[in-house]
């Protein structure tokens, strides 16, 4: 005999009754369950939303997957977006073959090109995005056809934002030759938009190498110029990758790497 509920008489209930009854109490059961849900699901998405990188720096470095020498994860997504890590470099420029060309308008400079494993420059909007948040310590690696190694340190890298033309922002020039004491201050120039204050009307970028840089009067530095390949001292005029402090504006060098690292002083 199956069981029944019964009234408070004892009598039992008429079976309509009973399906009635459980119909509604199904339906409350369901509609607290869906609302439950809903609370789960809110939270949920809440906690990943804090687990998302909250910085447009942060989310540099993931997407960009940057630097092979300090491969990218939760420790470079602190070094570089706003934590408190020290030490990895993370390459923001390299040069080390013709396979990706330089020759690029300001909009291409400005949200970066190339790859991690060959030719790359992260960004202008990037680099002023990382270093508005906090100092960094600037590196330059070069190297020679003959295999003779170089480089170069500044304290202080910073670049201002696109309204002022991104402009190059450095200190704490190492001793002995150097060739960025012409780029420094000056604004970002590129074949489609002049902005080298000192250039007395020469477009710096479109007569050396059509690459974007920090030309002043043309400048001693020109690290995005062509890849002219091993052409000695006999390369054409400040048209290839050149530092001319150290080799001169005929010679383009065989590879060269920009870097950046946290500074330990306060921005």
């Amino acid at each position: 005999m199956s069981p029944r509920k019964l009234f408070e008489n004892g009598e039992a209930a008429p079976e309509a009754s009973v399906g009635c009854h459980g119909n509604q109490l199904s339906v409350g059961i369901s509609m607290a369950l869906s609302g439950l849900a809903a609370v789960v699901i809110f939270v949920t998405l809440l906690f990943m939303a804090q687990e998302l990188p909250s910085t447009r720096e942060e989310q540099i470095v993931i997407q960009t997957d940057l630097n092979p020498e300090s491969p990218t994860s939760k420790a470079d997504i602190n070094h570089c977006g706003g934590g408190a890590l020290g030490g990895g470099l993370t390459v923001i420029q390299r040069r080390q073959d013709g396979s990706v060309p330089f020759n690029r308008n300001w909009d291409e400079y400005k949200q970066g090109f190339g790859n991690k494993s060959g030719g790359y420059w992260l960004g202008n909007e990037n680099f002023y995005l990382l270093t508005s948040r906090k100092n960094f310590n600037l590196r330059i690696d070069f190297e020679h056809w003959n295999g003779e190694k170089h480089f170069t340190e500044y304290s202080t890298f910073r670049v201002s934002g696109e309204s002022d033309g991104y402009r190059l922002h450095l200190s704490g020039f190492p001793s002995g030759a150097d060739s960025m004491d012409y780029s420094n201050g000056q604004r970002f120039s590129t074949v489609d938009r002049d902005n080298d204050d000192q250039s007395r009307g020469y477009p710096c970028a479109k007569l050396f190498g059509q690459g974007g840089w920090w030309f002043g009067s043309c400048g001693h530095a020109y690290l995005n110029g062509r890849y002219l390949g091993n052409c000695g001292n006999s390369c054409p005029y400040g048209q290839g990758v050149m530092w001319a402090r150290w080799r001169g504006q005929y010679y383009s060098l065989k590879s060269v790497s920009i870097k950046i690292r946290p500074s330990l002083s306060p921005p």
